[in-house]
């Protein structure tokens, strides 16, 4: 049933999945890409896109290494909200070296998430953190700016041919 819902890489061969806290510095990370907030015109990256919510200094993203396309997209579905200008897009790809040579850092943190009184298990979730915690209102400072910008940069982004289905029919995401 797992492997159906897309729970699980073809790596893995044990329904009792054992995900280390530590990463890999050649480990792929995904981060859901929301239009029109995420997107500019040109279909390119925002700086949003790896930017931190108010009040947090995390951004949420998962483990594509243990996890598959089809579960990346699954969630991110479940999490978009299209009447809030969060349509389901496509993912962007950063490699952890990436995430570390922006001076940033990322750290595993598995969680459960509820949407209309669903919820949800997310043993792939990790947060990207940049060092500051970003109030209400106010920009990034130019420090902490520029390694958003940095990784965007770095970041691969996949748009999403068919966001209507239920499985990631793109190309391979590297």
């Amino acid at each position: 049933m797992r492997n159906i819902l897309g729970l699980f890489s073809n790596k893995t061969t044990s329904p009792d999945i054992n995900i280390p806290d530590n990463f890999s510095e050649e480990e792929k990370i995904t981060r859901t890409i929301f239009s029109p907030m995420n997107i500019k015109s040109n279909d390119s990256l925002r700086n949003n896109s790896f930017t931190t919510p108010a009040n947090l200094d995390e951004v949420s993203v998962n483990r594509l290494d243990y996890s598959t396309p089809h579960f990346i997209k699954k969630i991110s579905k479940f999490i978009s909200n299209p009447d809030a200008g969060r349509s389901y897009y496509g993912v962007a790809v950063i490699d952890v070296n990436e995430i570390y040579d922006s001076n940033s850092d990322i750290v595993y943190t598995p969680t459960e998430i509820e949407v209309n009184e669903v919820t949800m298990e997310n043993k792939f979730h990790s947060d990207i953190k940049i060092g500051f915690i970003k109030q209400t209102g106010k920009p990034l400072p130019m420090q902490y700016a520029y390694k958003v910008e940095q990784m965007v940069e770095k970041a691969r982004f996949y748009k999403d041919e068919d966001s209507d289905s239920d499985s990631w029919n793109g190309v391979d995401l590297v």
